[in-house]
C-alpha cells in the first residue's frame, strides 16, 4: 500500500459559514439498511455541532414528486439555524416510502444551495441504492455544483449503494464515505462536518488490487504542520 498527497490541507476561516442541505434517502430498502434509523442519530450530531453562524436545510426524496419547485426533494426545513427545527425535519426525514429518484435529487440539492448567499456550500447525501443515469447526466450534475461552489459529500450505505456516488463527491472536491452497517453513519456525518471547514487529499494505492467486493478498513497517520494526525478509512473495492 503507497499514500501520496494529492493536494494540501486548506482550512477555512473560523469564522466562514456554513450553508448545508441534508439529503436523505427515503426509499423502502431504508428499513432493511437503517432499519433502526441510525441517519437521525448522525443527522442530529451534525447540527448539534454547527455554530450560530451556519445554516442547514433538510429534505428527503424518494420516487414521489418533490416539494415545488424540487423534482424529488422533499423540503422539510428551510435554511434555518434553529436546532429544534433542523432536528425535527430530520426526524421527519426517516421515511421509507418507495424508489431512489437519486439523481434528480442530486440536482435539487444543488439548486436548493444556490438559493442561499453563503460562501461555503455543501451538500451531504445518504442513499443506499442505485439510479440510472441519463446520458451525460452525471457530468452536467458535476459541472453545475462546480460551476456554483458547492461541494457534494456523499455517503453510501451498504454494498448496493450506487458507485457514481464516488465520482460525485470527489470532482466536487467533497468526499465519498462508504458504510456496511449503519451504526457507523454517525461518525461519517461527524467527518463530513470536519470537512466542510478544512480539505486536503491522500491517495492511497494498493497493489495488487484486493479481489471485487472486498473491503478494508484502518488509519492513515500524517503530519500538519509537525503536528501529527490519523484518520480511519474504509475502502469497498
Amino acid at each position: 500500500v503507497n499514500a501520496n498527497v494529492c493536494g494540501n490541507i486548506v482550512t477555512s476561516n473560523a469564522t466562514d459559514a456554513i450553508t448545508a442541505v441534508l439529503t436523505f434517502d427515503a426509499s423502502g430498502s431504508m428499513s432493511g439498511t437503517d432499519g433502526d434509523k441510525l441517519r437521525k442519530d448522525a443527522g442530529e450530531l451534525f447540527i448539534q455541532r454547527m455554530r450560530s453562524q451556519d445554516m442547514a436545510a433538510v429534505g428527503w426524496f424518494s420516487s414521489s414528486r418533490g416539494t415545488d419547485p424540487y423534482a424529488y426533494l422533499h423540503l422539510e426545513q428551510d435554511f434555518t439555524n434553529d436546532k429544534a427545527l433542523l432536528n425535527t425535519a430530520i426526524a421527519n426525514s426517516t421515511k421509507t416510502i418507495s424508489g431512489t429518484r437519486l439523481w434528480e435529487s442530486v440536482t435539487d440539492t444543488i439548486n436548493l444551495l444556490n438559493t442561499s448567499n453563503g460562501s461555503n456550500k455543501i451538500g451531504l447525501i445518504l442513499s443506499d441504492g442505485k439510479d440510472s443515469l441519463r446520458e451525460n447526466e452525471l457530468d452536467i450534475i458535476i459541472a453545475s455544483a462546480k460551476t456554483n461552489k458547492v461541494r457534494l459529500f456523499t455517503v453510501g450505505l451498504s454494498a448496493g449503494s450506487d458507485p457514481n456516488l464516488s465520482r460525485l463527491a470527489s470532482e466536487t472536491n467533497g468526499s465519498y464515505l462508504p458504510v456496511d452497517d449503519a451504526t457507523d453513519l454517525v461518525g461519517s456525518f461527524s467527518g463530513i462536518f470536519s470537512g466542510a471547514q478544512a480539505a486536503g487529499c491522500i491517495t492511497v494505492i494498493f497493489s495488487p488490487a484486493p479481489p471485487v467486493g472486498t473491503s478494508i478498513q484502518g488509519e492513515l497517520s500524517f503530519k500538519v504542520d509537525d503536528s501529527a494526525l490519523t484518520t480511519p478509512f474504509s475502502i469497498r473495492f
